[in-house]
């Protein structure tokens, strides 16, 4: 018994030596499955029965019987070597721990020469081996990757049909190629949408067993794979999630801090108020520090503050603010480019920005810098920082630029009311060689003097005016208009003699539009047929220089030929129209300056009630009702209270 017993392999030969002293002992029968050393020391499983054999009451003998199970065993064992590599995987975090583990455990259980995976990397369109066994290795060189289309190769042949592939060198393929070296055979399993399986190993080692086994880790593999990808999509759409969620937060505070601001502009009276009460809003909420509005001084040299609040006010006496320094702060570069500037990160380009050590040693890690403009004429800009890096970004620049904007239309609202009211205005005189302008193509159409007379109604995408023409054709001029795509309507409202009234609707802006957009009011505006002559009244604070400017940004050629300080009184007057017209309409208003321009009230009358209905587009009835009820409610304020005192 000894001796058949040392056959067993050494593990399992306690377990057998055990079961047959029983069953010599007791006769009780046994059925294991145990390992045998050939004499030429190779491995076999066998099955063994056995049982005790009683004679006169003894066991004389123990009778039994073997059964090779070499090939169920190792199926057997392969099969839960990869059941345990499948629960292993649960764990693994990176596409190359799958293939790591899934090679080691297709070398463990499988008798093949190597076993490689090639997973497609989109970045580089190809095919790379990322985990590999020794024997793999030695077979195909340096594992060199795989170029998407190579239709030389299997592997990528395997990859694009989504078929597997067996390389069998006595049925040799013809144009197409394993690896560089020389391989005996092999076996390409295609991991869908992800990479290719290759196992290597001779036509008698890859039987169909062998195949099955492959086919069932390339399952696995790409299970996990999918996994992995699964999970990915899940971060990437959790990180997305709490992102939106973050900048939503942002937005909402950052919007109260706007909406809080935009309040408080609607009482300020006046240029130096709004600039004030705008520092003072910011700095309140907790993530700015410091805020200050500044324009470029009268020789555009150095940006000078006008309005400041918040911590480390001193910043602004140490940091250089003129535009001939070499890295001049983003403040500089915004008045003088007027685009909006983010640096989210102070620290960052610490070298190359000397601005930046500055801002660092008064605390400031983040900045914002926003244009203030109004229709093309800039009102200085704002200066936004903060302590903490990452509160600014895109989301706050496009947020503040909407915010100066407000502050700019009520910086034009404000200076437009004190011209207004202000008894002492600045009379400006320019002279412009708009040859382009609405005006001027008239007047050399006609041959003829182009006078302004009024606007009916404007926007920024229409304005509807009222001009006279002196010694032209009337039928060419109506001809001409008419040819004008910018001209959407047009009328002869009025012709007396060598001196014509029309209206015309024109799509954008004229040059009398832009000047009453910015609180300006002419006096008069003449068109010849090689440039124009305006008259304005402006505020007596208004700065000339930057009101040419702006009217420079259309017309290029605009110059200033004379201003001087002319007494309007007009004060009471001015505040008896204002309150006049805000108990009219809008279309109340529009109706009642189209019938004054065009000589509705004029007598005799230049235009009737079918006129003016003609001009609006309505009809003859609406334009009575708007006419009376307007009319009605001007003599109301009129005569319904106690006189005010008018001075003309």
């Amino acid at each position: 018994m000894t001796k058949g017993i040392e056959f067993y392999h050494p593990d399992d030969q306690p377990r057998i030596r055990a079961a047959v002293e029983r069953a010599i002992e007791t006769g009780e029968r046994y059925d294991l499955e145990a390992r045998l050393l050939t004499a030429r020391g190779n491995e076999r499983w066998i099955h063994t029965t056995g049982k005790g054999i009683e004679k006169d009451g003894e066991i004389v003998t123990v009778r039994g019987a073997f059964q090779d199970i070499t090939a169920r065993k190792e199926h057997e064992l392969a099969l839960t070597s990869i059941h345990e590599a499948t629960r292993e995987l649960l764990h693994t975090e990176t596409a190359t721990d799958v293939a790591e583990l899934i090679v080691e455990t297709t070398e463990d259980v499988l008798n093949v020469t190597g076993v490689g995976i090639y997973q497609l990397s989109s970045d580089v369109n190809r095919l790379e081996p990322i985990a590999s066994t020794p024997g793999f290795g030695d077979r195909s060189g340096d594992l060199p990757p795989v170029p998407v289309g190579d239709s030389d190769s299997i592997v990528w042949n395997t990859f694009a049909t989504g078929t597997q592939t067996i390389v069998d060198d006595t049925e040799p393929i013809e144009h197409a190629r394993l690896f560089d070296g020389t391989v005996d055979g092999g076996l390409c399993v295609p991991i869908s949408g992800y990479g290719v399986f290759v196992v290597l190993g001779s036509s008698a080692t890859l039987d169909d067993e062998t195949r099955q086994l492959v086919e069932t880790l390339a399952a696995t593999t790409e299970a996990a794979f999918d996994r992995l990808e699964s999970e990915a999509n899940l971060r990437q759409r959790d990180a997305e999630l709490e992102e939106r969620n973050r900048r939503l937060n942002r937005q909402v505070k950052i919007n109260e801090i706007i909406r809080t601001v935009n309040q408080s502009l609607v009482g300020a009276t006046t240029h130096e108020e709004i600039e004030r009460t705008v520092c003072e809003r910011l700095v309140a909420n907790d993530d700015i520090a410091f805020a200050w509005i500044g324009s470029l001084d009268a020789g555009g040299t150095t940006l000078q503050p006008h309005a400041w609040d918040g911590t480390n006010q001193e910043y602004l006496n140490v940091v250089s603010l003129e535009t001939s320094a070499p890295s001049p702060e983003p403040s500089v570069r915004t008045a003088q480019t007027e685009r909006s500037i983010v640096v989210s990160n102070v620290l960052n380009d610490l070298k190359a920005d000397v601005w930046r050590k500055t801002a660092l040693t008064a605390g400031f890690s983040s900045c914002c810098y926003v244009p203030i403009e109004f229709d093309e004429y800039s009102y200085g800009v704002l200066s936004v920082y903060a302590t903490k890096p990452g509160v600014f970004d895109d989301l706050e620049r496009t947020v503040f630029e909407e915010l100066s904007e407000s502050i700019a239309n009520s910086i034009a609202a404000v200076k437009t009311q004190q011209a207004l009211q202000a008894d002492t205005l600045l009379e400006l005189t320019l002279r412009i060689d708009g040859r382009e302008s609405f005006l001027t193509k008239v007047a050399r159409k006609a041959d003829c003097r182009v006078e302004y007379e009024g606007l009916a109604a404007h926007s920024v995408d229409e304005t509807r005016l009222f001009f006279s023409t002196i010694g032209g054709d009337p039928d060419a001029i109506r001809a001409f208009l008419e040819s004008l795509v910018a001209v959407t309507n047009h009328t002869l409202v009025d012709e007396s003699g060598d001196r014509c009234l029309f209206e015309a609707t024109t799509t954008g802006r004229t040059i009398a539009s832009k000047l009453v957009r910015h609180g300006a009011r002419p006096r008069s505006i003449r068109a010849t047929e090689t440039g124009l002559e305006v008259v304005v009244d402006v505020s007596p604070t208004s700065d000339v220089r930057e009101f040419v400017d702006m009217l420079a940004e259309q017309y290029p050629s605009a110059e200033l030929v004379a201003r001087r300080d002319v007494q309007r009184t007009m004060h009471t007057r001015e505040e008896l129209v204002t309150s006049l017209f805000a108990e009219l309409t809008e279309r109340q208003l529009e109706v009642l300056k189209t019938a004054y321009y065009a000589g509705f009230f004029d007598w005799p009358r230049t235009s009737t009630g079918e006129d003016i209905a003609e001009l609006l587009g309505v009809s003859q009835p609406t334009i009575n009702r708007h006419l009376r009820l307007g009319q009605r409610r001007l003599l109301e304020q009129l005569f319904g209270g106690d006189e005010q005192a008018i001075v003309d």
